[in-house]
C-alpha cells in the first residue's frame, strides 16, 4: 500500500466519521492483495498475483452439446472433436461452433481422444477396451484390448500409444490395427501420456502416482513418486522441466452424472443402463462430484526435483494446459475458475466462468484457448482481447458489531465505479439496502449506506481511455461503542507475584502524564513472568471489548462487609496486579476491577464495567506455638499446640540438636484446621543435654519457630 494514500485516506475518513454522533476510533479496511481480492466474486475481472484487478480475457460461447460432460477436445485442421460422457459420445465441431454427433454408445464416457499424423480421429469408450477411428466420415473399430479402461492416447510415428486401466499397461496400435504391448506395469491404471521435445515418452500412473520416462529403447525409469495417488496430466517443457497435475485417491475427474464406480466388481451405471467388467476390479479414478481435495500441480526440474505450485489452494485441479511462453492454465471445479500459474509459483485468477466444472483446456494455434465444461457440457473460447466491462463483488466486510460507514476510496486508473450496500445478515439478501452509487471520486466519497454490521462493495471496470486497473479499495467505518466486560477474576495463591506486569501496567500512568500513546491492547494479551515473593498477593482478570478499544483498569479493595472501597491501583494497563499485602491488616477481603474504554473514545463517551472477586484471606501473621514441653516416661516425648488466627495450619517440622528437619503430622493425622496438637516421639534419645526446635507453617506460608532445651 502506498504510504501517502494511507495517510491521506485516514484523514479524509476521520473527517467524515467525525460528523457522526458516535464514539469510537475509525477503522479502515484495505483490499490491496491477491489474498484480499480472491475471496470475492469476479465477472469479467482478472486478479493479478501482484494484488490488483483488471479486465479479464474475453470469453465467447462456442458450442453446446446434449451431454452433461465434455471430457476432452482435440483439433484436426479447421475441425474440432469433443469427447463426452453420460452417455459416451463424440462431437464434430466447426470453427463457428456448428456441432454434429459422429458417435454415441451406451458406455459411460470417452476419456481417450487423439488425432494421428494423418488427421484421423481415434477414440475409446469406457469402460471397455475397444478402440475406434473416424476417417472419411466413417467410424471403424481398429482394435480390441483386454482392459477395463482406456484413459489416454499419444500419436507416435504412424501408430497410437494407448494408456489403459485394470490392468495399468501401455500398448501400441498400428494403423492397420496390430496391437503390441509396449509396457506392462504393476500399477492399477496408466492415466496420462506425453512426449517432450527430445522425443522421450512420459506416462503417469494412478495407484502410486508415479511418473515414468521411457528411453528410445522403451526402457522405463521412474523420475518422480508423487505424494498423490494419481498423475492425470503431463506437460513437458522445451527446457527439460515438466508440469504434472496430480490427484488424491481418484480425485481428478467428476464421475458422469448418474454414473458411479463401486469397489469390488466394476459396476458403472448410466441412465438406467448397467455394464459389468469381466473380472473384479478396484475403483477407477473417477470420483463423485464435489470432492474437496484440491490435488496438486508440480513443476519438476530435469532431475526430478518437484515444486508444488498449488499448495494452499482450495479449488480442485481438473485440467492444465500450456499458456503463452512462461505459464500454464489450471482449470478447476466446483467453481469454474481458471488460473494462470507461473514457474515461480505466482498465480493470477484469469477467469471465473459460470459452469461449475472446467474439465479440459486446449491451446489453439492462433493464441486462443478452447475450454470444455461439465454441468452442462459446453465449449468456450478464451479470446486474445479483453472484455469491455467487468464487475467484481467484494467479500462481505464484517464490522463485528453495528457500525456507521465513513468514506470509500480507491487507487487505480481508467474508468472505475464503486457501489456499496449494507445489511445485518451475514449473507446479503432482500433485507439489505439497495446498491448506493456509483461513487466516482476515488479520493474519497461518503458511503450512503445505513448503519449495519455488514457491508459489501462492487467495482465496475470499463474500457475507454487507459486500461482500467483497480489497485486498492479502502473502506472507513466506526463501530458503535459497546461497553467492555470483565469476564473473570483470579485470586492467586499468597506469595505469587508479577513484578514485570506491575512495571508495564503502571507505565500507563507515566505515558498518560506525558501525553504519550500507550498500547494497552498489546499488554493485556501478554504473558508475564511469575515470581515468588513472601507477603505478596496477586489478582488477575480477563477482559473483552467488542470494539478492540484500548482499555484501562482501576482495582479497588475492601474488607468483607466494610462500607468503603479503596483504590489499589488506577489507570493501569496490564491484566494482573501484585502488591505487598503486609501493608494491610490480616482479614478477609474482596477486590473490584473496573475496566474503561475511555482512552479510545471522546470525553464523556467511554463506557465501563466492573466485577467483584470472591473473598480471599490476607494472613501475614505466623501461627502461635504454645505448650511446648517434654513429657518424660519410658521414652522421651515432646508435645506442643499450634494456632493460626487467619488460616489453617498447613505443616510442622522439628529438628533435634540442629540436625535435619523432619516432617510431623498432627495428633489427628491431618493438618487441616486453625488449631492442631502435635506429639513428637523420641524413642532412641541419648542421655544428656538436648535442644529441639519446631517450626509451623500456615496456609499462607507464614512460619513460627520455637526452641526447647532439656536434659534426658
Amino acid at each position: 500500500m502506498h504510504r501517502k494514500f494511507a495517510v491521506w485516506f485516514l484523514a479524509v475518513c476521520t473527517m467524515t466519521l467525525a460528523t457522526l454522533s458516535q464514539a469510537g476510533t475509525p477503522k479502515i479496511k484495505h483490499y490491496n492483495s491477491f489474498d484480499d481480492f480472491i475471496k470475492g466474486e469476479s465477472n469479467g475481472i482478472a486478479i493479478s498475483y501482484e494484488g490488483y484487478l483488471h479486465l479479464a480475457p474475453n470469453v465467447t460461447a462456442w458450442f453446446e452439446s446434449q451431454s452433461p460432460h465434455i471430457w476432452r477436445i482435440v483439433q484436426a485442421g479447421d475441425v474440432f472433436y469433443a469427447a463426452a460422457g453420460s452417455p459416451a459420445a463424440v462431437y464434430r465441431i466447426s470453427a463457428k461452433g456448428d456441432t454434429s454427433t459422429i458417435f454415441q454408445s451406451d458406455a459411460a464416457a470417452i476419456f481417450a481422444l487423439a488425432v494421428d499424423a494423418r488427421g484421423e480421429l481415434w477414440f475409446a469408450p469406457s469402460p471397455g477396451g475397444d478402440v475406434y477411428r473416424y476417417r472419411n466420415g466413417d467410424v471403424q473399430k481398429v482394435a480390441g484390448l483386454d482392459v477395463t479402461y482406456i484413459w489416454d492416447f499419444l500419436p507416435e510415428n504412424g501408430q497410437m500409444l494407448v494408456a489403459t486401466g485394470e490392468p495399468g499397461d501401455l500398448y501400441r496400435i498400428s494403423a492397420d490395427g496390430k496391437v503390441t504391448k509396449f509396457y506392462e506395469s504393476k500399477e492399477t491404471h496408466m492415466r496420462s501420456l506425453a512426449r517432450d521435445a527430445a522425443g522421450r515418452i512420459y506416462a503417469g500412473s494412478a495407484d502410486n502416482g508415479l511418473l515414468f520416462r521411457f528411453d528410445a529403447q522403451g526402457n522405463p525409469f521412474v523420475i518422480y513418486d508423487s505424494p498423490q495417488s494419481e498423475i492425470f496430466a503431463i506437460l513437458p517443457l522445451d527446457d527439460g522441466r515438466i508440469w504434472i497435475a496430480c490427484a488424491s485417491e481418484g480425485l481428478h475427474r467428476p464421475a458422469p452424472s448418474g454414473a458411479r464406480v463401486s469397489i469390488g466388481e466394476l459396476r458403472i451405471e448410466s441412465e438406467g443402463r448397467t455394464e459389468r467388467a469381466s473380472r473384479p476390479s478396484t475403483p477407477a479414478p473417477s470420483p463423485p462430484l464435489g470432492r474437496s481435495n484440491p490435488g496438486a500441480v508440480y513443476l519438476l526440474s530435469e532431475n526430478g526435483v518437484a515444486k508444488n505450485v498449488w499448495k494452499g489452494q482450495r479449488d480442485r485441479v481438473q485440467a492444465i494446459a500450456r499458456y503463452r511462453k512462461d505459464s500454464i492454465l489450471i482449470g478447476t471445479g466446483d467453481n469454474g475458475k481458471i488460473y494462470q500459474v507461473f514457474p515461480d509459483g505466482n498465480l493470477n485468477l484469469l477467469l471465473d466462468l459460470e459452469p461449475a466444472q472446467i474439465t479440459t483446456l486446449l491451446p489453439l494455434k492462433d493464441g486462443r484457448v478452447a475450454v470444455g465444461t461439465s454441468n452442462l457440457g459446453k465449449g468456450f473460447l478464451i479470446e486474445k482481447n479483453r472484455v469491455r466491462r467487468g464487475e467484481y463483488l467484494s467479500p462481505v466486510l464484517d464490522a463485528k458489531i453495528q457500525a456507521r460507514w465513513g468514506s470509500a476510496s480507491w487507487r487505480g486508473q481508467g474508468h472505475i465505479e464503486l457501489f456499496v450496500r449494507s445489511g445485518n445478515s451475514e449473507k446479503p439478501d432482500n433485507t439489505w439496502s439497495g446498491w448506493a452509487g456509483p461513487l466516482t471520486q476515488s479520493e474519497g466519497a461518503a458511503i450512503q449506506a445505513p448503519a449495519a454490521r455488514f457491508l459489501q462493495w462492487r467495482a465496475v471496470l470499463k474500457n475507454g481511455g487507459p486500461s482500467p486497473r483497480l489497485d486498492e479499495v479502502a473502506i472507513g467505518y466506526m463501530q458503535e461503542n459497546v461497553a467492555p466486560e470483565i469476564t473473570s477474576i483470579t485470586i492467586y495463591k499468597p506469595g505469587v507475584a508479577f513484578p514485570e506486569a506491575v512495571r508495564e501496567g503502571k507505565k500507563q500512568e507515566d505515558d498518560a502524564a506525558n501525553n504519550q500513546n500507550a498500547s494497552s491492547r498489546s499488554r493485556s494479551s501478554r504473558s508475564y513472568k511469575r515470581e515468588t515473593k513472601q507477603g505478596y498477593q496477586s489478582v488477575g482478570w480477563k477482559a473483552d471489548d467488542p470494539n478492540n478499544d484500548e482499555l484501562t483498569y482501576t482495582v479497588y479493595y475492601r474488607r468483607v462487609n466494610a462500607p468503603v472501597w479503596r483504590v489499589l491501583v488506577e489507570n493501569y494497563s496490564a491484566t494482573v496486579y501484585s502488591w505487598d499485602s503486609r501493608a494491610l491488616e490480616d482479614g478477609k477481603y474482596v477486590v473490584k476491577v473496573v475496566v474503561s474504554d475511555q482512552k479510545s473514545n471522546p470525553p464523556g463517551q467511554g463506557k465501563s464495567h466492573e466485577k467483584i472477586s470472591e473473598p480471599f484471606v490476607i494472613d501475614n501473621t505466623a501461627p502461635e506455638i504454645s505448650s511446648l514441653k517434654l513429657v518424660k516416661g519410658k521414652t522421651a516425648r515432646v508435645e506442643f499446640s499450634a494456632k493460626d488466627a487467619g488460616t489453617r495450619i498447613s505443616s510442622a517440622y522439628y529438628a533435634l540438636d540442629a540436625q535435619r528437619w523432619q516432617l510431623i503430622y498432627p495428633e489427628d493425622g491431618i493438618a487441616d484446621s486453625p488449631r492442631e496438637r502435635f506429639v513428637i516421639e523420641l524413642p532412641e534419645l541419648s542421655r544428656g543435654e538436648h535442644i529441639i526446635t519446631v517450626k509451623v507453617f500456615d496456609a499462607n506460608n507464614n512460619v513460627r519457630y520455637r526452641h526447647l532445651n532439656f536434659r534426658w
